[in-house]
């Protein structure tokens, strides 16, 4: 009897070529959908991944080890497993490494994960609820800029889309919620926010509340539901680069 096989990127730092590994299915059990959480043994220790493949061939081992428990179905949306499969390709660095970044946290089992929208589950392009590609601009600080700035929120909130607001530094996100703050609800995004609050804003993001998300560059690969504009506020800067 062949075996049930998925592919799994392990969430940790590991050479540029190992993108994935085989495990497979116990016989009772149904293959986890991609994108899930699971827990797997590696080299001894239990491991984090998120399954990206159901493998039509044979084992890559000889005898591939039995996934463990899935922690959480489809924590990563279809979106964002080809972007990080590209991503990981472009850079030179494993998928899992990549994969990370659209984790923000380990969940643990008082996490609550909103199921996938069918605009999430099924879209294979990054294209807003009008059927377009989101709206892209970048701006400098002007005597103009705010006013820019906030013609633009108003287009794509008009349509109940998602903007995201991409800031250099935190500095700069602060100015940003001055402007936007008046007149929009905000959620902001950086990498040192605690546990509970990046919890808390990825949730809200990927279930569509988050109307305008504010945040520096870790905010680009939270799971918008459906994203329609992004603005690149300062985008000389250099801290995007860094």
């Amino acid at each position: 009897m062949a075996l049930a096989l998925v592919e799994v990127a392990l969430l940790k730092r590991l050479p540029r070529l190992a993108h994935a590994f085989d495990y497979h299915v116990s016989g009772s059990a149904s293959r986890p959908a991609l994108g899930s959480l699971v827990q797997c043994d590696f080299r001894g220790r239990r491991s984090l991944g998120i399954v990206v493949n159901y493998p039509e061939r044979a084992p890559a081992v000889k005898e591939p080890k039995e996934l463990g428990e899935v922690l959480v179905d489809q924590l990563v949306t279809p979106r964002q497993l080809q972007l990080s499969w590209r991503m990981a390709l472009h850079y030179g660095v494993a998928w899992g490494q990549v994969l990370q970044l659209m984790v923000p946290v380990v969940p643990t089992r008082s996490f609550k994960v909103t199921a996938l929208s069918d605009n999430l589950l099924n879209s294979n392009k990054v294209v807003s609820q009008s059927g377009q590609a989101p709206m892209a601009l970048a701006i400098n600080e002007s005597k103009a800029w705010a006013q820019t700035l906030l013609q633009l929120v108003r287009k794509v909130r008009a349509r109940e889309e998602q903007v995201l607001v991409l800031a250099p530094d935190l500095s700069q996100v602060q100015v940003l919620e001055h402007i936007l703050g008046p007149e929009f609800q905000i959620h902001k995004f950086w990498a040192q926010l605690s546990v509970s609050q990046r919890q808390h804003v990825w949730s809200e993001v990927r279930s569509g509340k988050a109307g305008i998300v504010v945040g520096t560059r870790s905010a680009l690969f939270l799971p918008y539901a459906k994203l329609g504009g992004i603005v690149v506020s300062e985008a000389h800067s250099e801290g995007y680069k860094q």
